[in-house]
């Protein structure tokens, strides 16, 4: 009876140890998974940043580009002095 009593504690220990390795395990994993989605997503926000930056960048440079076409234009030129002239009404 009492070697019954011992196996039955000894196997529920080893039992409950085996469980509580068992969900440190698990926590662990889930927490390594919990980083790695963060890095993750971090990442993929970082990667959309960069692509809205170059496509304002070039956007700038097209306003840019525009702008400066139309301060070389003689067209343009003679129009606002025929304009400023009063020639133009």
């Amino acid at each position: 009876m009492f070697q019954r009593q011992i196996f039955r504690k000894m196997f529920f220990s080893y039992i409950s140890i085996i469980l509580i390795c068992f969900l440190v395990y698990t926590a662990v994993v889930f927490y390594e998974n919990n980083i790695i989605s963060r890095e993750r997503t971090v990442r993929l926000c970082e990667v959309k940043a960069e692509k809205l930056c170059n496509t304002l960048k070039r956007r700038i440079l097209y306003a840019e580009n525009v702008v400066i076409n139309l301060n070389y234009s003689q067209s343009l030129k003679k129009l606002y002095l025929s304009h400023v002239s009063g020639s133009g009404r």
